[in-house]
């Protein structure tokens, strides 16, 4: 059932696994669309997937409360094939900041790779023996690396021959699996891209965690697996802050434009660390229902919105997760 407002947009709300905050950030979502007066239309969905899937073929726009498990979750992008998701990561200038002037954005495939699930069990007892299958092809890693490239043209229009772009891979250990990766990147980067091919760089996973922390203005735009997208978005969350400041939108890389199904959601997985609603930050629901604006070409209403959000940390107006005294309901009031 939708919730009306105004003429309308609708979005499927997907309320993950933390139903206690996912109900809180439902009543949060409806103030917020109700006071701004935007232009959207809700239809929450419990987590079942069918109906998850039936409403996004419908609405081609889901936004997740909480995260779901990461099982449901590959399950949902695998049908739809939803096959990359992306992530940001910008310094808020708060006190939690662990670095000043961040401003970087990483790929990652979804549901291949380390994400296959093709995991067996080849013989069992006290001499157990596992098998775990990293399943790639050429087709997708093209279409993720023909994305990004074609990212940084849209965010840096005057200058993208400047982006700096690098894929992140351990094709030195896994040299016909990464090295897939690696080589389709720099071959997209030449046919597709030749006046940004010198810019396109490649670096192994594990150097890559530590150049990350060390010298983060190397690194642009960023293109990778499934687990090492997962780990750099653990570590780039830990640099701005806090894993509650970093969204994501999940989508099929082909889409360049972002108009058909995408998901948006908070960006890492820790409903373990959820500990209440009242402590939790809402700045996730916001920045997504900006970027969902502004798919939706409601551009002028979602750029207003992301400013407002983000002149309320600039001018120290924080919830108690980042060292603030509001609640989220007080936040979410003051927007």
């Amino acid at each position: 059932m939708f919730r009306r407002f105004c003429s309308s947009t609708p979005i499927t709300v997907i309320k993950g696994d933390h139903s206690a905050l996912s109900s809180k950030l439902s009543k949060q979502l409806d103030t917020l669309i109700s006071k701004k007066q935007l232009p959207l239309s809700v239809k929450l969905v419990e987590n079942d997937n069918d109906k998850i899937i039936e409403s996004l073929k419908e609405t081609k726009t889901g936004l997740k409360l909480t995260p779901l498990n990461y099982k449901q979750s590959i399950a949902i992008n695998r049908d739809l094939k939803l096959n990359g998701k992306l992530t940001f990561f910008k310094s808020k200038g708060i006190p939690s900041d662990k670095f000043q002037d961040l401003d970087f954005t990483i790929l990652q495939d979804t549901y291949q790779t380390e994400f296959s699930q093709q995991e067996h069990e080849l013989v069992s007892g006290s001499d157990k023996l596992t098998e775990l299958l990293k399943v790639s092809n050429r087709q997708n890693f093209e279409s993720l690396h023909n994305f990004i490239f074609n990212y940084a043209k849209t965010q840096k229009p005057d200058s993208y021959k400047d982006s700096k772009i690098t894929v992140v891979h351990k094709a030195n250990i896994m040299k016909k699996g990464d090295g897939l990766l690696k080589n389709t990147f720099a071959e997209v980067a030449a046919k597709n891209y030749p006046e940004l091919a010198d810019k396109a760089n490649a670096i192994i996973v594990d150097n890559c965690s530590m150049q990350l922390v060390c010298k983060p203005q190397q690194f642009e735009y960023m293109v990778t697996t499934s687990l090492y997208g997962t780990i750099l978005n653990n570590i780039g969350a830990a640099m701005v802050g806090s894993d509650k400041l970093v969204n994501a939108v999940t989508f099929n890389s082909d889409d360049l434009a972002l108009k058909n199904i995408t998901i948006h959601e908070p960006a890492v997985n820790h409903n373990e660390l959820i500990k209440n609603g009242e402590d939790y930050n809402p700045y996730i629901l916001v920045k997504n229902i900006a970027d969902i604006l502004v798919k939706s070409g409601h551009e002028e209403k979602g750029k207003e919105l992301a400013e407002k959000v983000e002149s309320l940390l600039k001018s120290g107006k924080l919830t108690t997760d980042i060292g603030g005294s509001l609640s989220s309901d007080e936040f979410i009031n003051l927007l």
